[in-house]
């Protein structure tokens, strides 16, 4: 549901700020990866019960109510994983900062190039 999708987004982002590179590199490698093929990702969630029941089960909740086969609700699980991976990267918390920075910028651009020139 969405409030899970909202947790499990705020707790990436909680580990960008308050935990180390190693920690959110472990993080990331325990991430459920996507198969490249989507008829073995099928035969694979049929054949291995364990790992991929885990697995399924975060499919069918974060895919909920978005699509009528299994393909439509997959992709966005895989989407918002791939957005979490983001996250923990660093990538989306450094584009927020310079976005804002750059918003909220109100020094004069002129006094700042005449500065540099001189």
């Amino acid at each position: 549901d969405e409030e899970s999708q909202l947790t499990a987004f705020q707790v990436a982002f909680d580990i960008v700020e308050n935990q180390n590179q190693q920690f959110q590199l472990r993080v990331v490698a325990a991430l459920p990866k996507r198969t490249p093929a989507k008829s073995e990702a099928t035969a694979g969630e049929d054949g291995d019960g364990n790992g991929d029941d885990a697995t399924g089960a975060g499919d069918t909740d974060m895919g909920a109510g978005n699509g009528d086969n299994d393909d439509d609700e997959q992709g966005p699980y895989w989407t918002k994983l791939a957005q979490i991976e983001d996250i923990l990267h660093g990538n989306v918390t450094v584009d927020l900062h310079v976005d804002f920075l750059s918003h909220h910028n109100h020094a004069d651009l002129m006094i700042l190039q005449n500065i540099k020139e001189a």
